[in-house]
């Protein structure tokens, strides 16, 4: 039913399931990341999938992104530089951190470099069904189901604890990723895909993600609007339409890795930026932002107490 909504029709043998999309990353690392060749990635990305291919001694290639994704022009002068890809990963909705989502014409653009190249795409979508703005864009799998990797959860619509996701790929690619899964763990419990079978069937999942939409949106205005009245000029922020993220960029003079302990003081905290840039330098002067947590008043309270330790730290200097 997840898969249909975009057009996507499927058969068993091109699914997976696996225990969360965290082993769907683990996975995949094993079979294509390795030294001698790199992971094409925006900066910042997603902090598991840095986690799962480190692993695997992961090399970064990692483009910039703006309020529409990654910058996927910025990928054919990656490769005239003579970096060898097998794999450009994209989060197309509602990114982890920066809450941005890739706009349909770079979606076509990604998939035209991964033919033109011979690249596979990994698409992460943990996010996609908590959509509570905008219309649905298309799929980067729709776009070129014999090359991408598409890997969704349970664990963001259901129950975080439910560690059951799937993933869908050409069958070729999903024969290769059950060899290296039976080496893990044989196969992902029976109970647990029983228990979400059943509830998806009786239409529960359904009306709870409806309720999840509502109450994020709620949250996510909350946040943004508490910023506006508390956080001092200077500092912005992406405001999502779907997911649990927001990505806050704040003045050049305060490095958010060492203002974490201003925050801690006032019984608040992030992720620091850094956190998610691949390798490199990044991220100094940014942070991530939760939104679906907490109720309304908690997180006016939160971002209140935020606002005055920033501009404390401003006035220091």
């Amino acid at each position: 039913d997840t898969m249909s909504r975009y057009g996507i029709f499927v058969e068993p043998d091109n699914i997976l399931m696996v225990n969360g999309s965290q082993q769907g990353l683990d996975l995949i690392g094993k079979l294509f990341v390795d030294p001698e060749s790199c992971v094409i990635t925006s900066r910042p990305t997603y902090l598991g999938a840095l986690q799962a291919w480190n692993a695997y001694e992961a090399q970064y290639c990692t483009v910039p992104m703006d309020e529409d994704g990654m910058l996927a022009e910025e990928i054919p002068g990656l490769l005239r530089d003579g970096v060898r890809p097998k794999l450009i990963y994209v989060l197309p909705n509602f990114h982890n951190p920066a809450g941005t989502t890739v706009s349909q014409a770079r979606r076509e653009r990604l998939v035209e470099i991964a033919r033109e190249h011979d690249l596979i795409l990994v698409e992460d979508d943990p996010y996609g069904e908590l959509r509570f703005e905008g219309d649905d864009l298309t799929p980067v799998f729709r776009l070129a189901p014999e090359r991408t990797i598409y890997l969704s959860t349970f664990s963001k619509t259901l129950a975080p604890g439910i560690r059951l996701a799937w993933v869908v790929a050409p069958k070729p690619l999903i024969h290769r990723l059950v060899q290296a899964k039976q080496g893990a763990d044989l196969h992902t419990g029976t109970f647990v895909q029983m228990v979400a079978n059943d509830i998806c069937q009786r239409g529960i999942l359904r009306q709870h993600v409806k309720t999840l939409r509502r109450v994020y949106r709620r949250r996510r205005d909350a946040m943004v609007d508490a910023m506006t009245e508390h956080f001092p000029e200077g500092v912005s922020w992406t405001v999502p339409q779907g997911g649990l993220f927001l990505w806050v960029r704040t003045s050049d003079t305060i490095n958010t890795a060492d203002f974490l302990r201003q925050a801690v003081e006032e019984k608040v905290a992030y992720v620091p930026g850094f956190a998610f840039y691949p390798g490199e330098r990044g991220g100094e002067h940014s942070m991530r932002m939760n939104f679906s947590y907490s109720n309304e008043e908690t997180i006016n309270e939160g971002i209140a107490r935020l606002g005055r330790a920033l501009k404390k730290e401003l006035a220091r200097r």
